[in-house]
């Protein structure tokens, strides 16, 4: 089974590229001590969808966080 974890781009931090998604990180740990090939995908760093259109996983997770 492929997991692919996406931490979604922030358009309202300026400086987004420098936070890790780490929740993500430590899920995709768990994942891969349990025999689960994971990747984690960072929007931030990637200008289009791309890197997703080659992704064959069969399970997706999306982050997602509002301000408070």
């Amino acid at each position: 089974m492929r997991v692919c974890l996406i931490n979604p781009s922030d358009p309202v931090v300026e400086d987004a590229c420098w936070d890790e998604p780490l929740g993500l990180l430590y899920l995709g740990a768990v994942l891969e001590e349990n025999g689960v090939e994971t990747e984690v995908v960072d929007l931030n760093f990637h200008d289009d969808f791309k890197v997703l259109e080659d992704s064959d996983a069969d399970f997706y997770g999306l982050y997602c966080s509002s301000p408070l």
